[in-house]
């Protein structure tokens, strides 16, 4: 929202940023891993959907918890932004490749040699992270971030 005035702007803490941005991840990102748990699962009795409710918010806490420290006003939308193209690309591969993401097949990722990146890498890939992470970004962008806390606000010495 390049041509709205600030005062115009919605104004949303960085802690709801983090948390709206953090519950979208958690719901869209994680196709293999939802199928995954929900595999198996008779769908009529409610305690299925409380357990997946109660999954999605432990997931959806504990990215937050991890997250919501280093989310400060003028770092929040680069640190958002980050994260959400990363975990694009993350989806891309676990859908494609019908894999889960681990810590071995992590390190894997940061062993790769270039051959092997350019084998990864395709325009399928860029289309998918560039779809998957505007939505969220677009949405985002206008919003405007306030600070959680009176820390960095300047006093006034008496």
């Amino acid at each position: 929202m390049p041509n709205v005035p600030n005062n115009l702007r919605p104004l949303v803490r960085a802690e709801t940023l983090v948390l709206a941005v953090v519950a979208w991840m958690v719901a869209t990102a994680n196709f293999a891993w939802w199928s995954a748990v929900g595999e198996g699962r008779n769908w009529a009795q409610p305690s299925n959907w409380v357990f997946l409710v109660c999954c999605f918010t432990a997931l959806t806490a504990l990215h937050f918890a991890l997250v919501a420290p280093f989310a400060i006003r003028w770092v929040v939308r680069p640190l958002l932004t980050a994260l959400v193209v990363i975990s694009a690309a993350a989806a891309w591969y676990m859908r494609t490749y019908a894999v889960l993401l681990d810590p071995t097949m992590i390190q894997n990722v940061l062993r790769t040699d270039t051959h092997e990146a350019r084998e990864l890498l395709n325009l399928h890939m860029l289309a998918w992270v560039i779809a998957w992470s505007a939505l969220t970004m677009t949405e985002t962008s206008g919003w405007a971030a306030t600070m959680s806390c009176d820390a960095f606000r300047p006093r006034a010495v008496v």
